[in-house]
């Protein structure tokens, strides 16, 4: 019998006023069998916004295998995307995107918009596998919403 996984290192950090990015993004990071994710989470107000926000991280961290992103914008949340940048096809953005739009902002109320969640990751050596990846991408999302002010 093979032993069971370790549990993944988890860091998380809000970085202070004065060291934050202009827009103020809020980043995570979680470790996962050697492979680094590093979340950020920013409010949007359009779709130019947060593809600017996809553009600047995907500059800054030029030497990621991956930048994923998704987003949910208007007071409808008529407006939806992810991408899952090289990924297997549905293991990165749709489950970042999940993660966004059943979040709950209050008991029972599902209705947070406006906001871009971008995933960096370092690949670590190990394969995650499609339900791997779909665990580590969803729950680096949701992780960085609970740190969320």
């Amino acid at each position: 019998m093979s032993d069971p996984a370790p549990a993944p290192t988890v860091r998380c950090t809000v970085l202070p006023a004065s060291a934050r990015d202009p827009d103020g993004w809020l980043e995570r990071e979680v470790e996962i069998r050697r492979s680094r994710f590093l979340t950020y989470l920013g409010r949007v107000e359009d779709e130019a916004q947060a593809r600017e926000m996809i553009a600047v991280l995907r500059r800054r961290h030029h030497d990621a295998r991956h930048v994923c992103s998704a987003f949910v914008l208007g007071p409808a949340r008529d407006r939806m995307r992810s991408s899952d940048d090289g990924e297997p096809a549905g293991t990165a953005g749709v489950p970042m995107l999940e993660a966004l739009v059943q979040r709950e902002t209050a008991p029972g109320r599902t209705d947070l918009t406006d906001v871009c969640a971008v995933v960096v990751r370092w690949f670590g050596g190990i394969k995650l596998g499609a339900g791997g990846l779909v665990r580590a991408y969803s729950d680096s999302v949701s992780a960085a919403l609970d740190a969320a002010p």
